[in-house]
């Protein structure tokens, strides 16, 4: 098992895809624990309160995480959770702009984490 957690979205389409590939490749059949967001929350992070501080930008987004599966028949997205879906302790923290922006359809989606298998 492999766990990328904030780091995919720091890097291009095509890197996040030979990082998919490099893992297919040397260790068949494992699992990859990553966050993602959407192309939505990627074009906006000038928005976002800590972002908008560093010089690092999100550069990759993907709409629909089960769109992998396009990029290689051997990646199956086993998993998806979403903000709304955390423990109720760690929901409650958020605040509640956050919590409404995060059960509304076109938002909900802007976050998630996910847990492939590859191969």
């Amino acid at each position: 098992m492999f766990v990328a957690e904030g780091v995919l979205m720091y890097f291009t389409e095509a890197q996040v895809k030979q990082v998919f590939a490099l893992l297919v490749e040397n260790f068949p059949g494992c699992y990859l624990v990553f966050d993602a967001m959407s192309p939505f929350m990627v074009k906006n992070q000038k928005q976002h309160d800590a972002i908008k501080h560093y010089s690092a930008k999100f550069q990759w987004g993907i709409k629909d995480i089960r769109d992998i599966a396009k990029w290689d028949s051997r990646y199956r997205v086993r998993q998806v959770k979403f903000m709304k879906d955390a423990p109720a302790k760690y929901y409650q923290r958020m605040s509640l702009f956050n919590r409404l922006i995060f059960s509304i359809p076109p938002f909900k989606n802007m976050y998630h984490l996910n847990l492939a298998k590859l191969g």
